[in-house]
């Protein structure tokens, strides 16, 4: 695999010298999410394999073209787990893509995004240095954090080649909850159950229900059996239908994500009211994830009233799938960041050609 670095760093010098864009590929398996304007490809899904991995201190390192399926698998042999539960879009997924688009599973406000469980990188910048930014301990403390803006980057500040990653234990069991609520009461319910002190994993709304993930030892759970139908909620442990819904969620399967109407996701902070009958419009498709904080609207309300809506509110608003002519996809930011990201860009790709167009400047957008 030594010989696969040099490859794609000679790939990359040819270009740099050539001044020919490139666009970076793992698994190729996220063709909605956006893509740049260059016609060559740097491809990574050769360079994988898992190069250390200490389940005793929770830490992994692996070449970013690894598949999240070859990691899952060989994580679950030692009962463990990544915390952030990024999503898995086909068998060709890999843990790059994860990190560079900064994706998360339902679990995101209790388990940490991918900035917390990052470590460190290794990563080829726009002029074919390889840098090693971080470590691969949990204590590491040397040097500026500048691996953490590689998380929802999209490959625009390096190619990710390494990846040093905390892992978690596996749930030991999980419980699922719901009951049939409007949007609006459901917002208030949401914030009623995060102040119960419950093992929460997941509370979302879809379809007309409110639904709620539990996940400790059989032990936790039976504990929490009286609160949650204190809460008014049913238990829904043994419904295959439930299964269905949060695997779903994860992995961006439900039906909302397949509609033809553009694709928002809003951030908010969790308590935030709907946007003025945008989330509950005529036509409008609406899931409410992480208790509220992450909003997923299929909807084809005008970008800048969607967009003036969310910032009003504290938060921001993504054009995630189908985009719209003209529209550009990441929320605008604002002149102080815009200033911080354009240096961060021309530190890292001083030549311009690591994914250009995917930002209107040549910016980095941060994580939810």
């Amino acid at each position: 695999m030594a010989d696969q670095q040099v490859h794609l760093q000679k790939q990359l010098l040819d270009a740099c010298a050539e001044g020919s864009p490139l666009r970076i590929i793992g698994g190729n398996s996220r063709p909605f999410l956006p893509t740049c304007s260059a016609l060559a490809t740097l491809k990574l899904d050769q360079h994988s394999g898992i190069l250390e991995y200490q389940p005793e201190e929770r830490v992994i390192t692996l070449r970013s073209g690894t598949t999240l399926q070859e990691l899952n698998q060989h994580l679950q042999q030692h009962r463990q787990q990544l915390p952030f539960e990024p999503p898995q879009f086909s068998p060709h997924s890999t843990i790059g893509g994860a990190i560079a688009t900064a994706l998360t599973g339902p679990g995101r406000p209790w388990r940490g995004g991918v900035r917390d469980a990052l470590l460190g990188v290794k990563v080829l910048t726009g002029n074919g240095s390889i840098l090693q930014l971080g470590g691969s301990v949990v204590k590491n403390v040397a040097g500026y954090d500048l691996f953490r803006p590689m998380a929802g980057a999209y490959g625009s500040l390096g190619v990710l080649l390494e990846l040093s990653i905390k892992t978690v234990p596996m749930d030991e069991l999980q419980s699922y909850w719901s009951t049939t609520l409007e949007i609006e009461e459901s917002l208030q319910r949401m914030q009623q159950i995060n102040l119960n002190n419950l093992p929460l994993t997941g509370m979302s709304w879809a379809d007309g229900a409110l639904h709620v993930r539990l996940s400790a030892s059989r032990e936790e759970l039976m504990a929490c059996h009286q609160k949650m139908e204190s809460l008014n909620l049913s238990d829904q442990t043994s419904s295959s239908t439930e299964h269905t819904f949060w695997a779903q969620l994860h992995h961006q399967q439900h039906p909302l994500f397949k509609r033809t109407d553009p694709l928002w996701r809003v951030s908010l902070p969790p308590a935030s009211p709907l946007l003025d009958d945008l989330e509950h419009s005529k036509g409008t498709a609406t899931i409410l994830d992480w208790g509220g904080a992450q909003r997923w609207l299929s909807t084809t309300a005008r970008a800048e009233q969607l967009r003036s809506q969310a910032e009003s509110a504290g938060g921001h608003a993504m054009l995630y799938r189908n985009p719209l002519a003209g529209v550009e996809r990441f929320h605008p930011l604002s002149t102080p960041l815009q200033l911080i990201h354009q240096q961060l860009r021309r530190l890292m790709d001083p030549c311009s050609i690591l994914n250009p167009g995917l930002f209107s400047e040549p910016l980095y957008q941060d994580e939810a």
